[in-house]
């Protein structure tokens, strides 16, 4: 039998952060943290207080000229490496499985989506 994941979508790092978990009870915790993380409610205070959201704008601004814009390979690399640290993070802490998707960039981690029990590393 195969279950359904549970999602929710909201805005995060100036894109659309979807969640998806293996288990309904996990959904809104997992979101807090996820939110948390990434500072999406906008405590401008906490910035430097949270390490994946400090990965992150270094990742986007490693080696790159502030005044240049972005090139795209690195905000589709930071994208990556966010959503696979949130994807642990969530796996580290909850039961079930997770996706973490940044804007397109998709990461995995922790029992199957399906419920089935694999590892999805």
């Amino acid at each position: 039998m195969s279950l359904l994941p549970y999602e929710a979508t909201f805005p995060a790092l100036g894109t659309r952060a979807t969640l998806l978990t293996s288990r309904p009870e996990t959904l809104l915790p997992a979101v807090e943290v996820v939110r948390a993380e990434l500072d999406v409610f906008g405590d401008a205070d906490a910035l430097g207080g949270h390490p994946i959201l400090d990965d992150h704008l270094g990742a986007l601004l490693g080696g790159v000229d502030p005044l240049e814009p972005l090139p795209t390979d690195a905000e589709a690399d930071a994208r990556s490496r966010t959503a696979r640290r949130l994807a642990d993070l969530l796996a580290d802490e909850f039961p079930g499985g997770f996706l973490v998707d940044l804007g397109g960039v998709p990461a995995v981690a922790g029992d199957s989506l399906a419920g089935d029990g694999l590892s999805a590393a």
